[in-house]
């Protein structure tokens, strides 16, 4: 069957911490430039519920292309990044832990559909 025109999402999602890099598809690279997680931690009123903000990096060969993407109160949670005339499409799944639950490092899961 083929697959012409259709995207196929990877096998799984990737978490990295903050500076980690991880193979996502089609011989692409993901790394995690910055993350900052500025929500409202578990168990303390705010005013303002924050966001997590994370800036990945994707590359394939010499093309790369970086794109924030963000979770909270104002979403923009997937992008569509452009690497030598295919559109990969990322979505930021999630970023754990939240703030508050555990003093370990956070980490960023995001998923890539690759073209």
């Amino acid at each position: 069957m083929a697959t012409i025109g259709k995207k196929k999402p990877c096998p799984n999602s990737i978490c990295l911490p903050q500076g980690g890099t991880g193979q996502v598809c089609n011989g692409a690279t993901l790394r995690i430039n910055s993350l900052q997680d500025s929500r409202c931690p578990v168990n303390v009123q705010c005013i303002w519920a924050g966001q997590a903000n994370v800036t990945v990096l994707l590359s394939k060969g010499r093309a790369s292309n970086t794109t924030e993407l963000i979770l909270g109160a104002q979403p923009q949670d997937q992008a569509e990044v452009t690497l030598d005339n295919k559109v990969y499409d990322v979505l930021l799944q999630s970023v754990e832990p939240y703030p508050g639950k555990s003093n370990t490092t956070s980490t960023a899961c995001i998923q890539v559909t690759c073209p």
